[in-house]
């Protein structure tokens, strides 16, 4: 159950901490289904939950496997909720959670030896206090993690060994020797997320040993170079998302060869990223989602060879400079699957190319267009993706008039025929789209500035 969605809440789904409904609200609610639920949130709004309610989750919610507080004001203690639950959780998350009184958080510490069941834990943001006490944790923890030391990290990745998922963003330990080695004793992790360290030396290509890796995210990693980079890549064989960012030591690319099975790459904020870096990899066919972010030698060429050889579901260029029209025109030849396009800051591109996009066979499954920063970039554009989102709806609505007069008709096929109801966020901050269309399109285009 998430709670906010039973409150009432600001035209910004942010709930009025100061009505004097809040407390008794969500009390009522929790002491009529609280014995029933077995997961609870509060929605990640920024929620007070005041002493009395976590009373009130202490007396009723005995049976919770999922309790998620992120992004939450305690305004008490829940050591006595902890109490209640703490061998049943699976899934606990105080992410950003923030606290009034500044010891509570040490409070929830004696209770990691009895969370056995534990499975998923977020504690982004916390204490050290808290942090520190990790390692303590009864179960066999599939993610973690923040902020902490060296020597209770360790501790952790010693009893953990099952960790399917690690995120340290910002990295809190040194990746020194005895931090790789237990790391690379990890043989069930398939996630790693690792940011901002900005210390030079560190083995990384140490990181080419976890064979069974899935996702890798390296950002702002100084000690990530093109040397090491191909180290790494040569032996993660089964990699399927790789996102470097803000790598800056990384001079090259040619790494990206033995990546034959990625379906996702993120590449930001990186000059020497070039063209013939990508050509491979593109020409592998299996990429669904790409993000060239912020690469100003990357050039509309590979791009459309991108297009032309992947089916997307996701493209984003922001801030690629060199990008133009030719990229749009080859997005609505080949793509078919695209929900997701970012041309934010493209200055090359125009209106014309943005409303070659009408074009797409399935342009109805376009969820969110980018044209932010760009002056070129006017109401043509949007009326001529209005129009095509018309016409799509409108032979929708035939195609199902046609099926219900035949005889024959089956309702599975009916329901097959579903006609587009959502609507196309078009971000368009520092654009020239007039607000005067804003109107025209609503059925079909959210314009948001």
């Amino acid at each position: 159950m998430n709670i906010a969605e039973f409150l009432k809440t600001t035209n910004t789904e942010y709930y009025q901490q100061d009505s004097l409904s809040f407390e008794p609200t969500t009390i009522g609610i929790i002491d009529r289904c609280g014995q029933y639920l077995q997961e609870l949130s509060f929605g990640g709004r920024w929620m007070k939950v005041t002493q009395r309610i976590s009373d009130s989750m202490a007396s009723q919610c005995h049976a919770l496997r999922r309790l998620d507080l992120s992004a939450v004001i305690i305004h008490g203690d829940i050591s006595d909720v902890l109490d209640k639950v703490a061998e049943n959780l699976e899934d606990f998350s105080l992410e950003d959670t923030s606290w009034v009184d500044p010891e509570a958080p040490k409070k929830i510490t004696p209770y990691f030896p009895r969370m056995t069941r534990l499975r998923r834990l977020n504690m982004r943001a916390q204490s050290t206090a808290v942090l520190n006490e990790l390692h303590n944790v009864g179960g066999e923890l599939d993610t973690a993690l923040r902020d902490m030391r060296n020597s209770s990290l360790i501790k952790l990745l010693e009893r953990q060994i099952g960790l399917k998922e690690l995120v340290m963003c910002p990295s809190p330990v040194l990746l020194n020797d005895e931090f790789m080695a237990r790391l690379l004793n990890l043989r069930a992790l398939h996630t790693l997320r690792i940011s901002h360290v900005p210390n030079e030396g560190y083995a990384i290509e140490l990181l080419g040993q976890l064979e069974g890796l899935r996702k890798l995210a390296l950002q702002e990693v100084r000690s990530l170079t093109e040397e090491s980079l191909q180290l790494i890549l040569t032996g993660l064989r089964k990699l399927e998302s790789l996102s470097l960012a803000k790598c800056q030591n990384v001079y090259g690319f040619s790494a990206l060869d033995h990546c034959h099975c990625l379906e996702e790459l993120e590449i930001s904020d990186n000059t020497n990223l070039v063209d013939d870096d990508l050509f491979s990899v593109f020409g592998l066919g299996g990429l669904k989602r790409l993000r060239v972010v912020r690469c100003s030698n990357v050039s509309t060429e590979v791009i459309v060879h991108a297009l032309q050889r992947n089916q997307l579901e996701t493209l984003d260029l922001t801030g690629s400079t060199m990008m133009n029209d030719e990229a749009l025109f080859a997005i609505a030849s080949t793509q078919n699957e695209l929900g997701y396009l970012s041309v934010n800051g493209c200055y090359k591109t125009s209106s014309k190319g943005v409303a070659a996009i009408s074009h797409m066979a399935n342009i109805e499954k376009l969820d969110v267009l980018d044209v932010s920063n760009n002056r070129k970039i006017n109401e043509m554009a949007i009326l001529g993706l209005h129009n095509a989102l018309t016409l799509k709806r409108q032979n929708r609505r035939f195609e199902r008039q046609a099926h219900q007069e035949d005889d024959g008709f089956k309702a599975a096929d009916l329901a097959a025929i579903e006609v587009p109801s959502k609507l196309l966020k078009v971000y368009a901050t520092q654009s020239s789209i007039s607000t005067n269309v804003d109107e025209a399109v609503a059925d079909c285009i959210e314009i948001l500035r």
